[in-house]
């Protein structure tokens, strides 16, 4: 009844890596609206504090497990994770996730610019209350 010519179940397939599954830039539907809520983005509006350049950072550490230039890991510092790129994803990216799935893998704490702006959260939070 069906022809399955093209599948093959007896040859094994591509090897599955072992670390997160992390789109490439080329699924990225580039609407631009991760980049638009970026508040480091905002900050500096330079490409390399985008969370699509710092998903490819983070590709190249978990996935590729390749080692990340002092220039990467300190745009990757300078996250503030306040995850918005995150919530505004029509792909629904997991950036929080593998953001901090790369963090434990540098063994690093929170950048001096996401402490700043965890305080001033806290500090606008306990005004509203």
């Amino acid at each position: 009844m069906f022809d399955f010519m093209d599948m093959s179940y007896d040859e094994p397939g591509e090897p599955i890596g072992s670390g997160p599954y992390i789109p490439d830039a080329g699924e990225c539907m580039r609407c631009g609206i991760c980049i638009a809520s970026c508040p480091t983005f905002r900050l500096f509006q330079i490409d390399e504090e985008t969370p699509r350049r710092r998903i490819r950072t983070i590709s190249k550490l978990l996935v590729e497990n390749l080692p990340i230039s002092a220039d990467e890991r300190r745009h990757l510092d300078n996250c503030v994770q306040c995850r918005a790129c995150e919530t505004v994803c029509p792909s629904r990216m997991a950036y929080g996730q593998l953001f901090d799935q790369a963090q434990a893998e540098l063994k690093v704490n929170p950048g001096w610019l996401a402490k700043l702006a965890f305080k001033l959260i806290r500090v606008i939070a306990l005004k509203n209350t």
